[in-house]
């Protein structure tokens, strides 16, 4: 017969793998987060500044601005929480240390996707002119997207996710929210994307035929249709690189 290894030394080797794979994603988020802070001030320019970056916009989107910075404060405390959760197991703090951190990273993971989800739908909506029906399919899984993602961070809250744990009715739990938490990020991007870059699509079209009578058909003006075009590809690189970090 094989020679048992002792719970202590199994409890040991998990927490040592459970080190590394956070050692891992802490390397991840902030080699991300460097990404995003590039980007971040290059999206601040394009809100601030005129296309040429000599003077002020005339008329700077406030609310724009507010919400790239709350992105910024979210990002920023959950890759502070990221290498706090490195600390505590590599410190070998315990169970109830590393699933306070863990709460606390899911919980913001969670908050800056629901924010550039929303953001997204929402510039979709600019984009098709304040179009309702095109956003009420996304708009109800971002509803089943907000839903999972607190009964997430609910049921992570009692639980310990400690690497060791045997608690297989909790994983199976987190499993199954966590699989209805990314299929509505998937169908929610996939679908506004596609809607957007279509409608981007149409502009584009328009402007190589005849402009004038395409925006005419549409009861559009050239300039209402650009500018939330123009205004979505502007920004949108700076909230993609905020939900990777």
């Amino acid at each position: 017969m094989g020679r048992r290894r002792c719970p202590h030394n199994v409890d040991r080797y998990a927490m040592n793998a459970g080190a590394q794979s956070t050692a891992v994603m802490c390397f991840a988020h902030t080699l991300l987060y460097g990404v995003y802070l590039t980007s971040l001030g290059h999206c601040l320019r394009w809100l601030v500044f005129d296309t040429e970056g000599r003077k002020l916009r005339p008329r700077i989107p406030w609310p724009t601005v507010a919400l790239t910075f709350f992105l910024f404060i979210l990002a920023t405390g959950n890759v502070a929480v990221v290498l706090w959760t490195t600390l505590v197991v590599t410190g070998g703090q315990g169970a109830s240390a590393y699933n306070a951190t863990f709460v606390w990273s899911a919980g913001l993971g969670v908050a800056v996707l629901l924010v550039v989800d929303a953001v997204l739908i929402y510039r979709c909506w600019l984009v098709y002119l304040k179009t309702w029906p095109v956003i009420v399919f996304p708009l109800v899984l971002w509803l089943a997207d907000l839903i999972s993602g607190i009964i997430g961070v609910v049921l992570l809250a009692p639980n310990s996710p400690w690497p060791h744990s045997d608690n297989l009715a909790f994983y199976r739990s987190i499993l199954n929210d966590d699989m209805t938490f990314l299929i509505c990020e998937i169908v929610i991007n996939v679908y506004v994307t596609s809607a957007i870059v279509i409608q981007i699509l149409r502009v584009r079209r328009w402007n190589n035929g005849q402009t004038q009578f395409a925006l005419q058909s549409f009861g559009l003006e050239r300039r209402k249709v650009r500018s939330p075009i123009a205004y979505n590809g502007r920004h949108s690189t700076c909230h993609i690189v905020a939900v990777l970090s």
